[in-house]
């Protein structure tokens, strides 16, 4: 599928009809670079798609372990969500590229900088966690950059456009 804006939902609803079979299976080697959507020139594969869900998944399949049918529901609701964030995502960041905006490199070392001080302790720790997940520095540093540009595109829109009047309120 490829989506090629935002107003494209028919293509998305499409899509995410024909998507939850993709988890319910076991992943093999083939499978892990499928592509799952093409958002302009961005690629969403399979692995991305997986990473983005799995903690959800895992947190389903604890909740909802034993009720089978159930499980299968909202794991195929998460998959269809997740998705979705997935092309919305890669949406912000064309839109983001296209206006030339630009993330200064200070703000994206901060950020890794504050999540390793968090999450991590140490710069060691963190590169042998990205090395048990199959990540290199460089995709989490991009993946980093990618949030900030998301939450700052997010909050400068949302911002922007919603605005109550204090007669709508009253």
């Amino acid at each position: 599928f490829y989506f090629t804006t935002a107003k494209e939902s028919n293509a998305r609803e499409i899509f995410a009809r024909l998507l939850p079979r993709a988890y319910r299976r076991p992943a093999t080697d083939a499978e892990i670079d499928d592509i799952v959507a093409i958002v302009n020139d961005q690629v969403i594969t399979y692995t991305d798609m997986r990473r983005h869900i799995g903690p959800a998944m895992a947190l389903l399949e604890q909740q909802y372990g034993t009720r089978e049918s159930l499980l299968r529901q909202k794991m195929e609701e998460t998959e269809r969500e997740g998705i979705e964030q997935l092309v919305e995502i890669k949406l912000i960041l064309n839109d983001f590229k296209v206006a030339g905006y630009a993330i200064p490199d200070n703000i994206i070392e901060g950020e890794i900088n504050r999540r390793i001080a968090e999450r991590f302790g140490d710069r060691s720790k963190l590169m042998r966690t990205l090395h048990e997940d199959g990540m290199t520095y460089e995709a989490y540093r991009r993946t980093i950059r990618e949030m900030i540009i998301v939450e700052v595109l997010t909050q400068k829109n949302i911002s922007s456009e919603i605005f109550v009047s204090p007669q709508k309120i009253e």
